[in-house]
């Protein structure tokens, strides 16, 4: 290999499939709160929360498994999906977990929010 030349490194999928769901549900209302759960049947893992087209992925804290996304945004609607790894050394990765598609509405009750709110770069995710 010539010196400086990038190379890549392939990580085994060895971890069991984890299982990604939501509440309240797919479909919620600008400002409602979101939680995701990311269900693994393999002990001392963390794992990633990923949304379809961003850069970046949320960690999810493990002591819980849970994500939360306060005051969703239209911006927030899109595909999810969670990754799961261990913690050794040896850092295994389980593959991507089945996707979800958030669909974020228009506030029904007539409250609104502001349009200088927004979720632009508060939230950012992994593209995959």
């Amino acid at each position: 290999m010539e010196s400086g030349s990038p190379f890549l490194t392939y990580q085994k999928l060895c971890l069991p499939r984890p299982h990604l769901s939501v509440l309240p549900g797919y479909e919620v209302s600008v400002g409602d709160d979101v939680m995701f759960h990311c269900t693994t049947t393999q002990p001392s893992t963390s794992c990633y929360l990923y949304l379809e087209g961003q850069i970046r992925a949320q960690l999810f804290s493990r002591e819980q498994g849970d994500y939360n996304l306060s005051h969703v945004q239209k911006g927030d609607s899109g595909r999810y999906s969670c990754q799961c790894y261990t913690m050794s050394a040896s850092r295994e990765w389980s593959a991507v977990s089945n996707t979800l598609d958030l669909v974020v509405r228009e506030s029904t009750h007539g409250l609104g929010i502001p349009s200088s709110v927004g979720s632009t770069g508060a939230r950012e995710f992994i593209r995959w």
